[in-house]
């Protein structure tokens, strides 16, 4: 695998060839409420519909700055800028999503900006985001090492059809549906329940590697 790790910290970067995953900063608030405040965006999400109100996003991005799982295994999705403009390094690219287990589950979240589907970005950063959860087992700053993760589950509404196909592409497999498991802004929703092991994550990539 090529994406790389920086050097690790108790908040990491993961680095692919078009994306870094890194945490939230507060800078990032323009960036964020541009794509939460896209209906298309959070149609499906836990927390739509979609935040008009720019003190919504606020209250959003500080959570996950406050968490202690931000740059753990919770990440912003930045855009790697190839303009190096007047500078010898190139100037930070926009922030077009967020992937990541907000919490301390093996769940996954992600959401992208609306102006940057169907050009594979959101592949990428769930393939650099299982590496690390899977593969990465650096030291932080404190001593503690990072242990690799059994699984990563996702729960997902059957009618969102973009992250199913987006994670039966990056190998989750569905492991089961549930019925009126949760009510948002859309009334009651029902799930798909997709998981990725770390076995199944490793066989892929060892096959994947002989062709």
């Amino acid at each position: 695998m090529s994406d790389k790790l920086a050097s690790p910290h108790r908040s990491l970067s993961i680095r692919s060839s078009r994306l870094i995953l890194r945490k939230a900063r507060e800078d990032d608030l323009e960036d964020v409420h541009a794509f939460l405040s896209q209906e298309d965006a959070v149609r499906y999400w836990s927390s739509g519909p979609a935040y008009l109100d720019l003190a919504q996003s606020l209250d959003w991005l500080e959570t996950m700055i406050e968490s202690p799982h931000n740059g753990v295994t919770d990440f912003v999705i930045e855009l790697i800028n190839t303009d190096y403009g007047s500078t010898s390094k190139p100037m930070p690219g926009p922030v077009i999503g967020k992937l990541g287990c907000w919490d301390s589950t093996d769940v996954l979240s992600f959401i992208l900006n609306k102006s940057f589907w169907g050009k594979g970005y959101a592949a990428d950063a769930l393939q650099a985001f299982s590496w690390y959860m899977f593969a990465f087992t650096g030291e932080s700053d404190d001593g503690r090492r990072k242990i690799p993760a059994d699984k990563l589950i996702a729960d997902v509404d059957p009618r969102n059809k973009r992250s199913r196909t987006l994670l039966k592409r990056c190998g989750f497999v569905e492991f089961g549906r549930g019925k009126r498991t949760r009510k948002t802004h859309l009334g009651w929703c029902d799930s798909i329940y997709y998981e990725l092991t770390r076995e199944r994550w490793e066989f892929l990539n060892e096959t994947s590697s002989r062709k």
